[in-house]
């Protein structure tokens, strides 16, 4: 789901809330351009994450492989929660 959900609500930001942020302020503009860079890097995180998820059954050491998943999934977290806490904290007079 949040394969599906989070390129939904990337885009959504992106066509609504930014367009109208980034005409606030320079600071602001660019502010928005980097929140757009992370919504790539977000996206190419959690498809990792997939990836490693589909081929767990496959795995030649199943104890790595479980291993890669746990640090991909933490890494992809740790990623979101700074990525959101940002935009919480930047973007709070818009919200």
């Amino acid at each position: 789901a949040l394969v599906r959900q989070l390129p939904e609500h990337c885009m959504r930001e992106e066509n609504k809330l930014f367009v109208t942020v980034s005409e606030v302020s320079t600071e602001l503009a660019a502010f928005v351009q980097e929140m757009k860079r992370e919504h790539i890097v977000l996206f190419a995180m959690l498809n990792s994450f997939c990836v490693a998820l589909d081929e767990l059954a496959n795995a030649a050491s199943l104890d790595a492989a479980v291993v890669n998943l746990k640090d991909l999934g933490m890494d992809v977290s740790r990623a979101l929660r700074h990525h959101f806490t940002a935009e919480e904290h930047e973007l709070q007079g818009f919200l």
